[in-house]
């Protein structure tokens, strides 16, 4: 019998098609009492396919014996699973390829690895990819041979079919597609997935005659593959067999207005020459659109089912869908007589989906998720990667710590588990004990906070950890895995947990693979067994390519005080292709989204797919646009979100979306015939809207710079010079750092920080002046004599806890020549040092009956007897360009100013009267370096009581003062009048915040970047840059 080919539009429209036809047949049969379809076999593209395709039987035919449905996996593993031998699992093929690939030294050279340690790692992130990648490639290879290769080829013909059809043009193969053929060839056996599955669906023709199958339907999304077209043309011979292809449409497929709109904007799709936009036989757009305005009859275009929004942010994309989706909501049970519903999401920008899914939830709305998340992404795993990741690691003490945080860690009770992780965390900051499994246990054991319980627990982990074997095979590597899971209660909770019961049996799954387990008990080659990082890495790629399925909500159908069910369902693109539904919401429309990736790594790129004939890239893409276009056929209400820029750089929009959107300006743009209405937007509404924010109170959402309302009963009555710059830079990160106390805690880092070398420099100095002031005389020479002894002795307990500390030594020797040149200068002006880290404080009236304190520590303080002046100054670690530009902007820097009013209390009390000023004093080199005249101190002279220049006449060692001051010759009188506002600002916002003003987060993005808190307020993700 010939292989019938039929065709359908591919759209959820076509199952009424295709019912028909069944129908058809059915009546062609010979009538029978009972309604009995089963001989018609019915092949269908997924599972969801087949129930939405049963539910329509039932709906239209009622009470029948219904055709009997499979997919192409499970009609061969149901019928003809005893025709041919169980395939080799993937775990075992990718095991075995991957064994051969890290024997090849060439392989590493050609990924780039330069030395041993380059190739150790090359071989842990990448090898396991490419050993995938190549058995995909291989798997494709077995589809998409030529219509004359035999289903059952035998091992021994292979190679006389790979010289009968590369032998002609085997000489312009490249170097990858030989590399490729060969291990193709060394693959491509009985048990190989593929040949295992052709090997059975030939058992399938064999068997339809027993199985009284009259006639055999296949439907499919795209052109079969070569060997499975060839496969179908081996059934025909002996059974009727039916073909079903998508196929364009000769005219639209509806006489709605927008359907013949489809049909002009995309042409190349409805004629089936969408591979080839630039044919000849296509008109111009233009044309198109002004034949396609003057055909119009209409006064104004219907409005338009489709809408795009282009968005600025991943925050507003999420929005959109969610408002969308509960405006449809609410549509539908406004209805009359409400009825089922169902709206599809088509996730294709995952985080998005993600986000949106979280406000849905928010909201109250239940979902159902088919996409499916990675196992890598859940909590289960991340327990997992960490205990792999202090094996690897030497145990990293943050490692630890985040495994002993894990829900699942069972070890302890809940409550003796926090304690545990409280005190590990204080014990391991205080003793700066960074990694290693004995120096954790040693330090925790010497710790007087912990319990003995706690003690132990951490001994039998670290205990734990001591027996996993450094290089064994993969059974042996899973099965030391598995005990220790057991013996630190992680496997109990798995069981109890969605995800983690799924990652126990995937795992269980491999260990017990036969192939796996044989192959591995007696391995033949010296290179089989695996390191532990080796280990890890395959445990990366497992959990990056299994996916885990959350459990679905049970339908509301028999709530029978709902008057209709909503269901809300997420899925992929492809897997919303023939799927009927009710509206459709797309996230992510952009070109960088709804593109076919790259899916090959290093050197199997398009050249090899050309030269074997597999897909291109081009036709993936093709096969993507085809499902957009098959959406947005569909006649239902649709929103696409597309991000428009991201970090300030445009994004374009997918090719067909913007093709669409031309089409439609075009047609906008045309001129009106008699009797259209006119004016922008009246022929055609726009199909690409900007997002609208006003909108945004109908999602249950906070929205950006969300001001917090100041509790009085929490308002502090003191502020330090560190809260009150947090509360002029940006009122919400104060609130949460001053008022809540949130704050990270530091880490223990193996390098200093800036922030470290700072209170390094002021507690050098600190010690050094008053050491000198024991002795009677802080001058340059005593100093040159005592700042370097104290610094060496810091910095040498320094260098038991940073690994850079004499980096920083270096860096502190060749800043403190410049440091007591210009001390050495300011001596012999008349100035004299006072105090260091000098604590003040300073009671302020508010004029309502309170005070508020406020109180700091000076850094230094130094007094000019002669001109009768005082002055603090605050060390820097900056450059001295910025602190230029800090103090150029008093106000907005207030840092100055408040040591300004704190130095003021204290000359009050001491009954000193003097002006005084304050400036920064840079403690890192100048960004010139001075002449050797520069440095050189000026000669001794008379200190007169005449008005000086201090911030410039102590430059010529190469550091400088920076004050907020214009005048240099005379920085302490401006400097009165900005303590004299800056104290009057101070009362007026204090008295506002116990009036409960808001703290809004309005800090500017240079604040932005470092703040602890940004997560809190999502700054970033509201704005746009």
């Amino acid at each position: 019998m010939p292989l019938v080919k039929e065709s359908y539009f591919p759209t959820a429209d076509c199952w009424p098609l295709l019912l028909q036809a069944v129908r058809t047949w059915a009546a062609q049969q010979q009538p029978s009492p009972v309604a009995d379809w089963s001989a018609l076999w019915l092949v269908l593209p997924s599972h969801a396919h087949i129930h939405l395709f049963q539910r329509l039987l039932r709906q239209a035919l009622g009470p029948i014996i219904p055709p009997r449905c499979f997919t192409l996996e499970t009609l061969a593993e149901d019928i003809g699973a005893a025709t041919a031998p169980a395939p080799i699992s993937e775990d075992a093929r990718l095991l075995t390829v991957y064994t051969v690939l890290r024997a090849q030294p060439l392989l590493q050279k050609m990924m780039g690895a330069q030395s041993q340690e380059d190739a150790a790692s090359t071989t842990q992130t990448n090898l396991w990819r490419i050993a995938r990648q190549l058995l995909s490639l291989c798997d494709e290879l077995s589809l998409y041979l030529p219509a004359t290769a035999n289903p059952l080829l035998q091992p021994a013909q292979l190679e006389h079919f790979l010289q009968q059809h590369f032998g002609p043009r085997a000489t312009l193969l490249t170097l990858e597609s030989r590399l490729l053929l060969t291990v193709w060839q060394a693959l491509h056996d009985q048990r190989s997935p593929v040949a295992v599955q052709l090997a059975r669906l030939v058992g399938v023709t064999q068997q339809l005659a027993n199985w009284q199958c009259q006639a055999l339907w296949v439907m499919a999304l795209e052109p079969l593959p070569p060997v499975l077209a060839a496969w179908l043309s081996l059934v025909s011979e002996q059974h009727a067999v039916r073909l079903w292809l998508p196929a364009p449409a000769a005219a639209a497929p509806s006489a709605e207005p927008w359907s013949t709109l489809l049909s002009l904007a995309w042409p190349e799709w409805y004629q089936g020459e969408w591979s080839t936009p630039g044919s000849s036989a296509v008109e111009p757009a233009l044309v198109r659109a002004q034949a396609f305005a003057t055909r119009m009859t209409q006064p104004a275009f219907p409005p338009l089912p489709w809408q795009i929004v282009a968005c600025q942010s991943l925050e507003e994309e999420a929005l959109t869908a969610t408002r969308y989706i509960c405006a449809m909501q609410e549509r539908w049970l406004a209805e009359t007589e409400p009825v089922p519903r169902q709206l599809l999401v088509v996730a294709q920008d995952v985080v998005v989906a993600r986000r949106t899914q979280a406000l849905l939830t928010r909201k109250g709305l239940v979902i159902r998720d088919e996409t499916g998340w990675k196992l890598s992404t859940t909590a289960a795993a991340t327990i997992l990667m960490r205990w792999l990741e202090a094996l690897t690691q030497e145990a990293p003490w943050t490692t630890v710590l985040d495994f002993l945080k894990s829900p699942f860690m069972g070890l302890l009770g809940a409550d003796e588990r926090a304690e545990l992780i409280q005190q590990a965390d204080a014990c391991w900051r205080q003793t700066q004990t960074r990694q290693g499994w004995q120096a954790l246990s040693a330090a925790l054991s010497t710790h007087t906070g912990l319990p003995l319980h706690a003690q132990t627990a951490f001994k039998m982990l670290a205990d734990t950890a001591a027996k996993h074997p450094t290089r064994a095979t993969l059974s042996a590597h899973l099965q030391a895995l598995f005990a220790a899971l057991e013996c630190l209660g992680v496997t109990a909770n798995w069981l109890r947990d969605a995800a983690g019961l799924q990652l126990w049996q995937a795992l269980q799954k491999v260990y017990w693979d036969e192939e796996i387990g044989y192959s591995q008990a007696q391995p033949t080659r010296e290179d089989l067994p695996l390191s532990v990082a080796e280990f890890r890495a395959w445990l990366d790629h497992f959990l990056e390519t299994h996916p885990f399925i959350p459990p679905q909500p049970q339908p509301l159908m028999s709530d029978a005080t709902l008057p209709a069910t909503i269901d809300i369902t997420f899925v992929s693109l492809a897997g919303a292709r023939l799927r009927p539904c009710d509206a459709l919401v797309i996230l992510g429309g952009g070109a960088t989204v709804l593109q076919a990736g790259n899916q090959e790594l290093f050197f199997f790129g398009e050249q090899v797919r050309r030269e074997l004939g597999l897909p291109t890239r081009a036709l993936r893409q093709a096969s993507v646009d085809s499902a957009l276009c098959a959406l947005f056929a569909s006649q239902r209400p649709l929103c696409c979100t597309w991000r428009a820029q991201e970090r300030g750089e445009p994004l374009a929009l997918a090719a067909p979306l913007a093709r669409l959107d031309l089409f439609c300006r075009l047609v906008a743009a045309a001129p009106p015939t008699a009797g259209q209405v006119t004016g922008e937007g009246a022929l055609l509404p726009p199909l690409v809207r900007a997002y609208v924010p006003e909108l945004l109170s109908q999602v249950s959402t906070p929205r950006m710079g969300a001001a917090i309302p100041m509790q009085a009963a929490l308002l502090p009555q003191q502020v330090s010079a560190q809260a009150w710059e947090k509360l002029v830079a940006c009122p919400y990160r104060y609130w949460a750092q001053s008022v809540w106390r949130l704050a990270e805690r530091a880490d223990i880092a193996p390098l200093a920080s800036p922030r470290d070398y700072g209170a390094q420099v002021h507690q050098i100095l600190e010690q050094a002046h008053q050491q000198a002031a024991q002795s009677g005389r802080v001058d340059a020479p005593a100093l040159a004599k005592l700042i370097p002894k104290v610094a060496a002795t810091l910095f040498n307990e320094w260098a038991k806890h940073f690994a850079d500390a004499f980096i920083w030594a270096h860096r502190f020797g060749q800043w403190l020549p410049y440091f007591l040149d210009w001390w050495s200068a300011a001596y012999t002006t008349g100035w004299r040092w006072q105090a260091s880290e000098q604590q003040a404080e300073r009671h302020l009236d508010l004029g309502n009956g309170q005070t508020l304190r406020l109180y700091g520590r000076l850094d230094r303080i130094d007094a000019n007897p002669v001109a009768k002046e005082w002055r603090v100054l605050d060390y820097k670690t900056q450059r001295g360009e910025r602190l230029r530009e800090k103090a150029a902007q008093p106000g907005e820097d207030v840092q100055l100013l408040f040591y300004g009013l704190l130095l003021a209390q204290k000359l009050a009390a001491e009954g000193a009267e003097a002006r005084l000023w304050a400036a920064y004093l840079p403690a890192s080199l100048p960004s010139k370096k001075p002449t050797a005249a520069q440095i050189t101190p000026p000669p001794v002279t008379a200190r007169t009581g005449a008005a000086h220049n201090p911030t410039q006449s102590e430059t010529t060692a190469g550091l400088r003062l920076y004050a907020y001051s214009t005048a240099e010759e005379d920085p302490a009188t401006e400097f009165a009048a900005l303590l004299a506002a800056e104290e009057k600002r101070l009362a007026t916002v204090w008295t506002q915040l116990q009036a409960g003003a808001a703290l809004p987060a309005h800090g500017i993005p240079a604040v932005c970047e470092y703040c602890e808190v940004s997560g809190l307020c999502r700054r970033r993700d509201w704005s746009a840059p």
